[in-house]
């Protein structure tokens, strides 16, 4: 969802979980790991767990799952997450492990992969620089 994560970072995001491009497909929400363990609204969970059901598995057939926080995350910040880096770092990596959780509770057969990719300053024109890493 965050623009800073899109277009070429997209493809570095992905490269780092061991995808290629036309391996995978995108839902963007901002702080997915929130939609699943602490949404700032139930419907968000709702909408969440439809889309992921009813497109990701049922028509897309998906084996994996990658979840990615990221620093500098608004979501979290409108949850009162310290923006420390390694206080928010912290926050988003704890709840990237407890969607997995959630996730693999529901359907155990996907393999699972957190990414926290750390954004550096924004550039006048053009994405930031971005250090993806697996956790």
């Amino acid at each position: 969802m965050d623009p800073r994560l899109q277009g070429e970072n997209e493809i570095k995001i992905a490269t780092a979980a061991g995808l290629k491009q036309g391996e995978y497909e995108v839902l963007d929400y901002a702080s997915p790991s929130l939609w699943m363990t602490n949404p700032h609204q139930p419907s968000h969970t709702e909408t969440f767990w439809w889309e992921f059901e009813n497109v990701s598995l049922h028509v897309h057939h998906i084996s994996s799952v990658v979840i990615v926080g990221h620093s500098n995350c608004g979501g979290f910040a409108l949850k009162g997450t310290p923006q420390e880096p390694e206080a928010e770092k912290a926050a988003i990596v704890q709840s990237l492990k407890s969607a997995a959780v959630v996730i693999k509770q529901k359907y155990p057969h996907l393999e699972i992969k957190l990414l926290f990719v750390t954004i550096g300053p924004e550039p006048e024109d053009g994405l930031p620089e971005i250090n993806p890493e697996i956790i």
